[in-house]
């Protein structure tokens, strides 16, 4: 079969396309990179410009710099100004977090790093965060509950229950708090010699001024008790297995009079939190269990991404019930978050 002109003009247009095409394709992604190139000048001078228009004021407000950089706590009459600088401060931070990705992998970490700084130094900035978390990304209030420091001022602790002297101690505490809904002495004292690392204690120097429960439950008992089945006291040590990691119930919570008020019991929660963190490395997901003993405890729950699934009149305690089931995917970030 013979060639003829028209075969050879018709290939030489098709490959003319295809370089065509290509060439356009090529010049497609030089712009794109161009784009990207521009975006992240433009975001690094605009980030270096914010910054230098916050030098700026310190330089002009040198009065204020302890409060940032110090740990100074703010006197009431400062206090306005402080909250003003900090908003200032929090929507600088959330523009980089916002647009990390388009900046330069160099100064990532020193701008992480000042972040973390402010936070640490500066109660006023603290103080403002954790006030209005709900105006901010939760990737801002992650970064800062990873670098949030501990409770300054005291020798507090969070360590297992030890001995049956302590024991009898947060048992005290706990009926105090709790009252006639408590779990009774005997039955708390049980499930602890059946799991040691079943209750936390927080110390302050020798004394212990508060502690958490949480009990490994088996899963028939944790059905049981999602159904409304079961008293709280019926749970058996035979249906608490040591090591597992998938059901948990969280009993009790409580911190003594002198120190209520003052957010130690978040302390508790990021032992707590620490703890399941542990879990989800060998489990996919676990399930919590908790009662609403007052309208405190159920706003908390719900805080934490805790579901009522039983009211009052529902379950045999009288109290509402609540479930929490947290994944490898979601983790523990509400968690974190309100316990920043």
């Amino acid at each position: 079969m013979e060639t003829t002109w028209t075969d050879v003009a018709q290939a030489i247009a098709a490959i003319s396309g295809a370089v065509i095409s290509f060439l356009g394709f090529f010049f497609i992604v030089r712009q794109i990179q161009q784009t990207n190139k521009n975006l992240k000048q433009n975001n690094h001078i605009a980030i270096y410009s914010l910054n230098t228009d916050i030098y700026k004021f310190f330089a002009e407000n040198s009065e204020l710099r302890p409060y940032f950089h110090e740990n100074k706590a703010p006197k009431k009459k400062v206090l306005n100004k402080i909250l003003s600088v900090s908003e200032m401060f929090a929507d600088f931070f959330e523009f980089i977090l916002i647009e990390k990705k388009s900046l330069s992998k160099d100064i990532q970490q020193p701008w992480e790093n000042y972040m973390a700084h402010i936070f640490i130094n500066s109660p006023g900035f603290r103080h403002f965060i954790r006030s209005n978390k709900e105006n901010y990304c939760q990737e801002l209030l992650l970064f800062f509950a990873k670098v949030a420091p501990e409770f300054q001022g005291n020798d507090l602790s969070c360590q297992f229950l030890k001995n049956d002297a302590e024991f009898l101690e947060i048992d005290k505490i706990y009926q105090e708090c709790f009252a006639e809904s408590s779990v009774p002495t005997q039955i708390q004292k049980e499930w602890w010699k059946n799991q040691p690392k079943g209750i936390i204690v927080l110390k302050n120097g020798p004394q212990i001024i508060g502690g958490m429960s949480f009990w490994n439950i088996s899963k028939f008992i944790f059905n049981q008790f999602r159904e409304g089945l079961i008293f709280e006291r019926d749970i058996e040590t035979k249906e608490m297995p040591q090591e597992n990691a998938e059901y948990i119930y969280l009993s009790d919570i409580g911190i003594i009079d002198d120190f209520k008020g003052r957010k130690f019991s978040s302390l508790l929660m990021k032992e707590f939190i620490k703890e399941l963190e542990e879990r989800l490395k060998r489990v996919k997901a676990i399930h919590l269990l908790a009662l609403g003993y007052s309208l405190e405890g159920e706003k908390l729950l719900g805080k934490l991404g805790f579901h009522k699934i039983l009211d009052g009149t529902e379950s045999k305690d009288g109290s509402p019930l609540f479930h929490l089931q947290v994944d490898k995917k979601e983790g523990l970030k509400n968690m974190k978050v309100e316990f920043l």
